[in-house]
């Protein structure tokens, strides 16, 4: 992993280090972005250290990894992590369609092997680990310390415990804790084949399309409302494409039309493109 850039959270958690939990992490963890800590010698989340904590969440160090709790929102009924060997990550990667998903064709997975793309909005890290299993090298950038957290915790978990099908795609992921747009600011034109976006919008639609789960994070993490911007950014930096990921009656983002659009049941990417991926980069017609 590379190393991480000092950032702030708008979401304050309590720190909660359970039996079997990384203690020294944990730890590391509440004093570098002053959380509150708690420490138990309970294996898992009781009722009598929910009601210790002074937050509505927690972060959440187990046996099991890091998850995140809400202690308020009672609908859920279970915590939030990134889990890469298992659940439907790892049944997606086996099963999920390969080179004929969708978001393989968005990005152009089929057109130019070994792409280079850049997740600026890596989330729960699902997209990403998508593409590391059909073949791309994926930098995941996430600027929340709590995200930035699960999903390192998610891909060390899952290194740990990989075969030798497994290993291959998490060596193809790097993770940076950074801010997207100033991480982009910094690089050269031309420095990343594909750029692939799913910024987070404050969500109104309370339908089955939206899975309790992801409304949840939503909630929790906040809306991105720089997504304009870092569009603007991307597609000065990408040599082939931009990706957009929207729910599939969403406006384009910030009202930019893309040269084209894959729709599918309840999502869409729009594609800006830069490039063909039939030319290489020197290639100037």
């Amino acid at each position: 992993m590379e190393p991480s850039a000092l950032m702030t959270s708008p979401l304050t958690v309590t720190v909660v280090c359970l039996k079997g939990g990384d203690a020294r992490r944990a730890r590391a963890f509440s004093i570098r972005y002053g959380f509150p800590l708690i420490d138990s010698i309970q294996p898992t989340l009781t009722d009598s250290i929910k009601s210790g904590c002074k937050t509505s969440c927690g972060l959440c160090y187990s046996a099991q990894g890091v998850e995140l709790f809400s202690f308020e929102n009672k609908s859920l009924g279970h915590g939030i992590r990134c889990d890469f060997s298992g659940g439907k990550n790892d049944h997606r990667r086996k099963y999920g369609g390969g080179k004929g998903q969708l978001i393989a064709k968005a990005v152009g997975v089929s057109s130019r092997s070994g792409l280079h793309v850049l997740d600026a909005t890596a989330g729960l890290g699902g997209d990403a680990f998508v593409l590391a299993s059909l073949g791309c090298k994926v930098r995941l950038l996430e600027r929340s310390v709590i995200v930035h957290e699960l999903l390192l915790s998610g891909l060390e978990q899952a290194a740990s415990v990989g075969g030798a099908d497994l290993l291959p795609v998490l060596d193809r992921m790097t993770l940076i804790h950074t801010d997207a747009k100033l991480w982009l600011a910094q690089q050269p034109s031309d420095s990343v084949d594909v750029v692939y976006l799913d910024p987070m919008f404050p969500r109104r639609d309370k339908t089955a399309l939206v899975k309790k789960e992801m409304r949840y994070f939503h909630e929790l993490v906040g809306s991105d409302e720089d997504s304009g911007e870092l569009l603007r950014s991307a597609r000065e930096k990408a040599i082939y494409r931009v990706v957009v990921k929207r729910a599939s009656r969403s406006p384009w983002l910030d009202n930019l039309k893309p040269t084209y659009e894959m729709k599918g049941k309840s999502s869409r990417y729009d594609i800006y493109v830069n490039r063909s991926m039939s030319k290489k980069p020197g290639d100037l017609f």
